[in-house]
């Protein structure tokens, strides 16, 4: 085994070895209009680049005019015209920038985004294409979901990498060295003291981004890793009741929970102390900026106005480039996605499926030969799986290969289709070697039925020309009647124009196996495969579809894989294989008198086969849906493929922005749903108590002295303008020294209560994540089975609600909730100043930054409807993209990637056209937020001289009011972006408190109810039950069955009968509607919870364990438990010594869901757990139906020693397996239809009898 991973992990390093991709190669398919749109964003990012510092220049005329004006004011000689015809200019000045800043960005962007999604587009279709050509070997080592994320995220990382991204990278590079240049201009030396500032500048906001990137990064890993343990925990919950494990995984969920949350408390210190660190570097540099230009000033180097006009120039390319530095980070990993992308379209497959050589033979007979094949999968070369194999199959003749699990059964049928190649030897088609002929021609002549079929979004019509394209409606007919198909399908609503599938309707396994045979017929294929084509279906619809294959099968070439051998009797030549080898071959008949392998295994299987389900198989597909638990849920891999097309449809239609209010939009949906109601800050105030009290209290003090630190800043940058415009030299240098000390401190007391303020709340923020969290799962933990049963409590929602809720909720009580108030507290005091000096002044700042608001808002609020409807026309691409990848091998059979290329194609247009269209709405939205500042000061001066010009203002009072309401403006502008994630917040909080105040009908956690020892004696007297979310369909109708201590019961019956619902009732999952379940004649009501499930265990059919060592999974849920009672039960579950032979033995860890084990040996370790707790009551719920011969005979040992002098209660569809019972209840419709031991229920010739004899072979 540790050979096999660390082969596996060289083969994960090879396959993912792949260069950077250029920005050149990222450009590959660009054509001559695409490369015209490059240079054309290119030259406009820079233009706006350049311009961006141009508006010091005006800044710097602006300012002098002022401190002019003022100085004239004071001396009571100002020109009032010659002041506003010079005002005026700059006005114009400041309007001309913004407007044009304006244009520059709409076209600038609009371009990026245009030649982005062009490429994107041109990506996307040849990456599908060739995922959808490459050979199964490159599968085994990529796994589909990977390849689905790739094709949402993976490109969604290049267009962020190409567009607004590399944008901003360009124009703050042009904008840096514009605004040095600039600044050299009008004063070299200042420039020269602020380049020696820029690079602390710089490297600040640098370090802020990639310290938040690294953090987060960890912190998201931490919490994956709790996110994985929930996951597995919830799909697994009846297992964690059956075994009391809550109080465990509470504890292991805590643990990572706790990692976590040092992770997050680390992310807030850092990011806090260069959030510090960054101000006093600003403040600093304002210092000695000012100080040093103000000296140039008194000493007639510089105007009053170039000394802003410098300070300003090259701060804002300095904070540009900042800013900028982090989004190289997107840059780069466009480049790797890009490189990832490139590496799978240039990857030529092998054999290339695609390709047109290779032969086609004119006339094909069917005569097929096996010769001397040896071959090991590449992702276990170790492992052989063929040696040496030879066998031939005439035209005509039905040859037919069994065996256990891994002899090489299906990889046999897999080296026919050349999914594979051999290492050595050779297939044969009439004499040709398969190598040399065409793949795609081979394959069109080959039909394949496997076990699980796999059927298409779309109309039944639709899926049957996957067939076969130019098929006539009698062609179609016809082979749905071959099929056994035509009958159902007449009865549908829409016959053969019924839509199947998400949004149509839920088909039958055996229906759906029908279509895939008819669909096989249509192709009309020489050689038919059929890969164990009816093991997953109950008794009737095996006869229906075993009909169809026969009559499909006649005049072909048939290779045929069953586990089940009452199939294969009628077969020319069975083939019994064996770790890739023949071992014997033969009729049934002559295999039979051998008395060999094959005999064995029909001995074996001799009442093997699953039990005869009664239901109609050809009722309405509607009528098929029982009330059980299962039917209102969808499966893991639906759930997973529906993610991924919900991923890739917001993808191609390039919606970002909106994925925000979508999500608030989603959560007060799932609030209604769950009866909630949205939580109140004082709320969220009261639950964080505890942070309250410890962090929040001197927190608030921080956030006070922080938000006044703008307007603080204010009044020092009027105090300058004011001492620049006095005439008194002695005064100006005076002022000097204290303001320019007067930064520094400010930078000091901001920069230290800024540090402590993030790191303050971010701690309060983190824990009170985890401590909601951990209570909405310990609730979780200790709801019944009723609870999970609803939609709304699946698996994948309730770990979105863990994951997705907490974090938003954090989001109200972190750092963020703290530059909210701190940005309000800026607001207050910048109104407040503004208003000090000028009542009539002071409206005009606020009223420019809520317009500015307003119109973004309403650009955002378009985008979203925009993007909902742009993601809805994206689905049918997507659901094209996820079918065809998640069931490439089905496509691949069907050779029809071209078709499925085709319509993809096809499908994307629309959301092509729509994705550019969307670019230059988002380009409207960065035009609005880069030309607001510069039209905001052309509306505020032109105010500001009206006022001027009447009296009502000074120049000094202008330029202090703009400049105190300049901070305040933009903080309104935060504030609202903050505002989507404060409603998210209340919500989520509404939701989870309500999650965590659900009371469970059945307490898993009470400590109520009677300890007494138990017997074991079982009475259920005349029990009715009914699912909850199925109530009208009652499973259990006055059942009434008696176990006595020491006994084994088996219950038995078509599928529906009640059987498993009785093992429910009897753990407590659920409690009955009426009647008595009684142990040692006491309700199991009255006894306490865990008391009854430590006195009880549970062996199921598809065993759940967890990522977990094999010892903890044998002791789950217990305590203090010794090496030897694991070791012992161990041995009795036939498990010991497969354990011993592990290189870490019982350290050794299962992997999720076992995966690292076979399915018997995960069974035998479950019966292990079982074991160890000495249960008095033992429940086996068809323990080994979905085991191979070999692995059931060694679980059925396991088994019977575990029966031994314990109370049982078996439920088995293999009825060989219960023969020996001490009493065997027949079930139907939740009724007891007769009762006694087997060989009084086969004297009575009932329903017992009727069921042994259909599963008889000979």
């Amino acid at each position: 085994m540790a050979r096999e991973k660390a082969a596996n992990k060289k083969i994960e390093k090879t396959s993912t070895q792949f260069e950077d991709a250029s920005f050149y190669k990222m450009m590959r398919f660009a054509d001559c209009w695409d490369w015209i749109l490059l240079v054309l964003s290119f030259v406009l990012n820079v233009v706006f680049g350049i311009v961006t510092p141009m508006t010091s220049l005006v800044f710097r005329g602006i300012v002098d005019v002022l401190t002019k004006g003022q100085s004239d004011y004071d001396q009571g000689k100002l020109d009032i015209d010659q002041f506003s015809s010079d005002i005026m200019t700059y006005v114009w000045g400041y309007a001309g920038l913004g407007f044009g800043s304006f244009i520059l960005n709409i076209l600038a962007y609009g371009a990026a985004f245009t030649i982005v999604e062009r490429q994107i587009h041109k990506i996307r279709k040849r990456f599908f294409y060739a995922i959808l050509n490459q050979d199964m070997e490159w599968f085994d080592k990529n796994e589909v979901g990977a390849l689905t994320q790739k094709m949402s995220s993976g490109i969604e990382k290049i267009k962020e990498g190409m567009s607004d991204k590399l944008a901003t990278v360009v124009q703050s590079i042009a904008c840096m060295i514009s605004g040095i240049v600039i600044g050299a201009t009008m004063s070299w030396q200042l420039t020269i003291v602020m380049l020696i500032v820029c690079p602390f500048v710089v490297s600040s906001l640098y370090g802020s981004a990639r310290a938040m990137s690294k953090f987060t990064r960890k912190e998201i890993s931490a919490y994956g890793v709790a996110g994985a343990i929930a996951e597995e925990v919830i799909s697994g919950i009846r297992t964690v009741m059956a075994f009391n494990a809550q109080v465990f995984e509470s504890e292991r969920y805590k643990k990572c929970l706790i990692a976590a949350e040092r992770m997050g408390i680390r992310k807030a210190y850092v990011t806090a102390f260069f959030s510090g660190i960054f101000f006093i570097i600003q403040y600093t540099s304002m210092g000695i900026a000012f100080g040093y230009g103000t000296w140039l000033v008194i000493h007639d180097v510089l105007s009053p106005g170039v000394v802003f006009a410098v300070f300003w120039c090259v701060l804002i390319g300095a904070f540009r480039l900042g800013g900028a530095v982090p989004q190289i980070g997107a840059i780069i990993g466009a480049k790797v996605a890009a490189g990832e992308i490139f590496n799978i379209i240039d990857r030529k497959p092998k054999p290339n499926c695609a390709s047109p050589s290779g032969v086609q033979l004119p006339n094909v007979v069917g005569n097929i030969e096996f010769k001397n094949l040896h071959f090991r999968y590449p992702t276990r070369p170790e492992v052989k799986i063929l040696d040496d194999l030879s066998f031939s199959v005439k035209n005509g003749q039905t040859i037919a290969l069994v065996g256990h699990s891994g002899c090489g059964k299906s990889t046999s049928i897999d080296l026919l289709m050349r999914y594979y190649d051999a290492e050595m030897g050779t297939i044969t088609l009439d004499g040709t070697p398969i190598e040399k002929l065409n793949v795609e021609w081979l394959r069109g002549i080959i039909g394949v039925v496997s076990q699980e079929p796999v059927l298409f979004g779309g109309t039944i019509e639709e899926n049957l020309k996957l067939g076969r394209d130019n098929v006539t409606e009698g062609e179609m007919i016809k082979a749905c009647e071959i099929a056994n198909a035509n009958e159902f399908i007449l009865k549908l609503s829409n016959g053969y124009q019924t839509l199947i599938g998400d949004g149509g309707v839920k088909l039958s396994g055996g229906q759906k196996q029908r279509l895939a045979i008819a669909r096989t017929v249509l192709r009309n294929p020489k050689i038919l495969l059929l890969d164990e084509a009816t093991s997953a279906l109950d008794s009737e619809s095996e006869q229906l579809v075993q009909k169809a294959l026969d009559r499909s099968a006649e005049g072909r070439t048939n290779i045929v894989i069953a586990h089940r051998l009452s199939t294969i009797r009628n077969a020319d030549n069975i083939i019994v294989l064996d770790h890739g080898q023949i071992m014997e071959q033969g009729t049934h008949d002559q295999l039979m008198e051998l008395n060999g392998h094959y005999r064995a295994l029909i001995e074996a299987q001799s009442m093997a086969e699953k039990q005869e389900e009664f239901i109609d198989d050809d009722v309405k597909p509607t009528e098929l849906i029982r009330g059980t638990p299962d039917t209102e849920l969808p499966s893991p891999s639906e759930e997973r493929i529906k993610r991924a097309s919900e991923r890739l449809s917001r993808s191609l239609s390039s919606v970002k922005e909106w994925e925000k209010s979508a999500e608030v939009e989603d959560a007060i949906e799932e609030m209604e749903s769950e009866g909630a109601k949205e939580a109140s800050i004082m709320d969220i105030l009261r639950f964080a108590k505890p942070e309250l009290k410890k962090y929040i209290g001197f927190g608030m003090v921080c956030v006070l002295l922080c938000g006044l630190n703008s307007p603080v800043f204010a009044i020092l940058y009027g105090r300058m303008f004011n001492s620049l415009s006095s005439t008194d030299r002695t005064n100006i240098w005076t002022d000097n020294i204290i303001n320019s000390i007067a930064f520094v401190i400010l930078g000091i007391v901001v920069g230290v209560f800024s540090f402590l303020m993030g790191s303050l709340f971010g701690n309060a923020g983190e824990k009170v994540a985890v401590r909601l969290r951990l209570g909405v799962y310990d609730n979780i933990l200790r709801q019944d089975a009723s609870y999970f049963d609803k939609a709304r409590h699946s698996t994948g929602k309730l770990t979105s609600r863990l994951d997705t809720d907490a974090n938003a909720v954090k989001a109200a009580i972190d750092q963020r909730l703290a530059q909210v108030l701190q940005g309000m507290v800026s607001l207050i005091g910048g109104i407040i100043i503004a208003f000090y000096f000028s009542w009539k002044m002071a409206p005009i700042g606020i009223i420019t930054a809520i317009v500015l608001v307003v119109l973004q808002l309403s650009v955002t609020n378009y985008l979203k409807r925009r993007g909902a409807r742009d993601a809805q026309i994206a689905e049918e691409a997507a659901r094209i993209v996820t079918e065809s990848i998640v069931n490439v091998r089905t496509v691949q059979a069907l050779t029809r990637q071209r078709f499925m290329f085709d319509s993809f194609a096809e499908a994307s247009r629309k959301p092509h056209r729509r994705a550019i269209i969307r670019g230059f709405w988002e380009a409207l939205n960065y035009a609005l937020s880069n030309g607001f500042v510069n039209i905001n000061f052309a509306i505020a001066y032109l105010f500001g001289l009206m006022l001027i010009r009447n009296g009502h203002a000074t120049p000094f009072i202008v330029f202090q009011v703009i400049e105190s309401l300049n901070m305040a403006s933009l903080t309104i502008i935060w504030a609202a972006s903050y505002l989507p994630e404060y409603l998210r917040a209340r919500i989520s909080a509404g939701l989870i408190f309500t999650m965590m105040a659900t009371e469970p009908k059945i307490d898993g956690s009470s400590t109520g109810g009677t300890t007494s020892p138990i017997q074991g004696n079982i009475e259920i007297k005349d029990v009715h039950f009914a699912y909850p979310n199925g109530k009208k369909n009652m499973i259990l109708n006055g059942i009434s069955v008696s176990v006595p201590s020491g006994k084994t019961v088996a219950l038995v019956g078509p599928s529906g009968c009640g059987k498993s619902t009785i093992v429910q009732v009897m753990e407590r999952y659920y409690d009955v509607l009426s009647g008595a379940l009684k142990i040692d004649d006491i309700d199991i009501r009255q006894y306490n919870l865990k008391h009854v499930r430590n006195n009880m265990s549970i062996v199921g059919q598809e065993p759940v364990l967890f990522n977990l060592s094999i010892r903890d999974n044998i002791a789950y849920g217990l305590e203090d438990v010794s090496e030897e009672e694991i070791i012992e039960a161990a041995r009795l579950a036939n498990i010991h010594s497969f354990v011993v032979s592990l290189p870490k033995k019982y350290d050794t860890l299962v992997g999720g869901k076992g995966t690292q084990l076979s399915g018997g040996q995960k069974q035998r370790i479950s019966i292990a757990r079982a074991m160890i707790r000495q249960p008095k009551i033992l429940l086996l719920d068809e323990a080994t139906s979905a085991l191979d011969t070999e692995s059931e005979k060694l679980v059925q040992e396991a088994l019977d020693k575990a029966r031994h002098d314990r109370t049982c209660l078996v439920i088995a569809h293999r009825l060989s397996t219960i023969q020996h019972a001490d009493l065997i209840v027949v079930m139907r419709d939740g009724r007891v239809i007769e009762s006694g031991n087997h060989s009084q229920l086969m004297i009575r010739k009932g329903l017992y009898y009727r069921l042994v004899e259909k599963q008889r072979l000979h």
